[in-house]
């Protein structure tokens, strides 16, 4: 059970940050211009994360949802204190829609890249959405996307659909995957586009004792073959699928011993090579069985420190459409965002902000402005896109942990819905 090899890693360098959008650069110029905080940002121990890494001391919370994989006595990934700039909620100054550079080639009402941005029917495309469980209590598919319509998304990452707990064959459950069927129905009905992270597969593996070198192939095959269950879309076929990523956060290079599903101490050892060969695999299958929605790695994380993840190398692989990347702490922020932002940009690739998230608990108004601080965050870098943690019915009343973002936390839900006009979302 137990693999082995050299760590490979890159240094980090601080650079330039890359040409922002200018309508939502007008929005953070007014947002610097009307108030600015200083703010704790908290990172959850969320779905998309294999054992938790050690990294520079930090403070840890969990968020309600969480389904993650985990290591006794391993450092938690929350991070220290930063300081963002803040904004009232408000109305942006339009869309931002433009006639499109010429992209990958997809038939019509495909998401497509284009240069430095996605595009979608000719013009330029921002997804602008949130993180979303179908297991999360007290939600459905049609709640859910009635939701995202109320906070003026227009995409929701779908995540941590799997029980993670039991056998691999739970990969393949049809009650689990009649879930995503049901969401996928609902958004294209809406009108709205799903991130599918399979991050929630990668954590069963993990806890099955297989870790990198496990053959994705299989897997992704039958994926590509799925046919939904409500609207009978094929899902290599259904544009409403605008995005696969594999596995977001994945644990930086090392030994992890831990127990597994079945009860065994099972011990995964894996290289930064060894993490490379994973993603170039993995994105070259799932690039082959799916070649229509757009293929990421999944948000990478641990990249503000020398971890051992070659990012660099995995953010060049031809096969890897989208730079993607969480942003929780402060080195997340300070250095993994400029860093990527030119980076991607030297490559002519799009770069998101595929998770970023702040608990209730920090107070409405608090998390309100820590809200916009990621949004001017996202402009200032060029983003292509951005999505919080978590789109959900859940309050602190219930679930004191919780990230949601919902009518009970009306501040925060106004900045959201406030800075959509700006990223070219829904009206």
């Amino acid at each position: 059970m137990v693999a082995a090899g050299v760590v490979t890693g890159s240094a980090l360098a601080v650079s330039a940050p890359a040409a922002a959008h200018p309508a939502r650069a007008a929005v953070a110029a007014t947002a610097s211009e009307t108030a600015g905080s200083s703010v704790t940002t908290v990172t959850p121990s969320h779905g998309g994360t294999p054992p938790p890494a050690t990294r520079a001391p930090s403070a840890a919370a969990a968020h309600s949802s969480s389904t993650q994989p985990s290591t006794p006595g391993a450092a938690g990934s929350g991070e220290a204190a930063r300081s963002t700039s803040a904004a009232s909620p408000g109305v942006g100054p339009g869309p931002t829609h433009a006639s499109a550079p010429a992209g990958s080639s997809s038939p019509p009402g495909y998401v497509t890249v284009c240069g430095t941005e996605l595009c979608l029917d000719g013009a330029v495309w921002h997804p602008y959405g949130a993180s979303h469980s179908p297991l999360q209590g007290g939600a459905d598919a049609t709640s859910t996307m009635a939701l995202a319509g109320e906070e003026r998304l227009d995409m929701v990452r779908l995540t941590n659909f799997l029980v993670e707990s039991g056998p691999l064959s739970g990969a393949y459950d049809p009650a689990r995957w009649d879930q995503v069927d049901a969401y996928l129905a609902e958004a294209a009905a809406s009108g709205e586009r799903i991130l599918l992270d399979l991050s929630s597969y990668r954590n069963l593996l993990w806890d099955n004792c297989l870790g990198p070198a496990y053959d994705w192939g299989p897997f992704l095959r039958w994926l590509s073959r799925r046919v939904n269950t409500v609207d009978g879309r094929p899902y290599a076929q259904d544009p409403t699928l605008a995005i696969v990523a594999l596995a977001g956060e994945y644990h930086n290079p090392g030994t992890y011993t831990f127990p597994a599903n079945d009860g065994r101490s099972c011990t995964i050892s894996f290289t930064g090579q060894q993490l490379d060969d994973f993603f170039s695999r993995t994105l070259a299958e799932l690039r082959a069985d799916m070649p229509h929605p757009l293929a990421e790695t999944g948000g990478l994380s641990y990249l503000d420190w020398s971890s051992g993840i070659d990012w660099k190398t995995i953010m060049a692989d031809p096969n890897d459409q989208i730079c993607s990347i969480h942003v929780y702490s402060q080195g997340d922020a300070d250095t993994t965002v400029p860093n990527v932002s030119s980076y991607c940009g030297t490559l002519g690739k799009p770069w998101i902000i595929e998770e970023f998230g702040f608990p209730q608990s920090d107070g409405d108004a608090a998390r309100a402005q820590e809200f916009q601080g990621r949004y001017d965050l996202a402009t200032r870098y060029g983003a292509a896109g951005v999505a919080f943690w978590n789109l959900g019915p859940e309050n602190m009343a219930t679930t004191p942990t919780t990230f949601d973002v919902n009518a009970t936390t009306p501040l925060t839900m106004a900045v959201v819905r406030g800075n959509a006009v700006a990223w070219g979302s829904l009206p």
